[in-house]
């Protein structure tokens, strides 16, 4: 049995050499995606550990990776949260996937109903926000991108296209003229309620 099988992979050295080749380069991108959604997961994981929220809630059909969907649901349901009977408190969390460079995902939080689910944030420096274009960044992005508090960051947000009421835009923030964030964003356009 054995020498058939030698005997077989000498006869025809070049498709043995590339059956090699092949399953050796599916096996490594297996590998490579399982340690990419482990490495997720887990980072997800340790950011979430010390939100001190018990149920977190996502529309249906959202992916089971925090910050893939972004906020397809309405704030409206944070209303309609509050009224059940044993909850205390509620904060929507609206996430976006940034893939333009890094993988990063973007928060958008309204601060004081955030602090009412957990403990408080934990200022390494700066403090809570001062004014609407205020941002907070972890202390792991302040020092991959080198920002500090007082930084000045320029937004520069440009329309690439639009359709129907829908827009997308290429998005460039800067901190002291280099590049600190990059994003394309998709949004919709709608009236706001007064």
């Amino acid at each position: 049995m054995n020498k058939l099988v030698i005997s077989n992979l000498l006869n025809r050295p070049i498709r043995s050499i590339i059956s090699v080749v092949a399953i050796a380069v599916e096996v490594t991108l297996i590998l490579l995606i399982v340690g990419l959604s482990v490495g997720i997961m887990n980072d997800a994981r340790e950011r979430q550990v010390g939100v001190g929220a018990d149920v977190m809630v996502q529309p249906p059909g959202s992916s089971f990776l925090a910050g893939i969907t972004g906020s397809p649901v309405s704030i409206k349901v944070a209303d309609k949260l509050r009224t059940l009977p044993h909850v205390t408190a509620v904060a929507p969390v609206v996430m976006n996937l940034n893939t333009s460079g890094a993988i990063e995902v973007i928060y958008g939080i309204d601060l004081q109903s955030f602090n009412t689910i957990g403990a408080p944030f934990r200022y390494l420096a700066g403090g809570p926000f001062q004014g609407p274009n205020d941002i907070l960044v972890d202390d792991y992005f302040a020092s991959q991108k080198n920002v500090k508090p007082g930084d000045q960051l320029e937004l520069e947000v440009t329309l690439e296209r639009a359709l129907k009421g829908i827009g997308k835009f290429s998005c460039v923030a800067r901190v002291a003229g280099a590049v600190v964030a990059e994003a394309v964003i998709l949004c919709s356009v709608r009236p706001v309620d007064p």
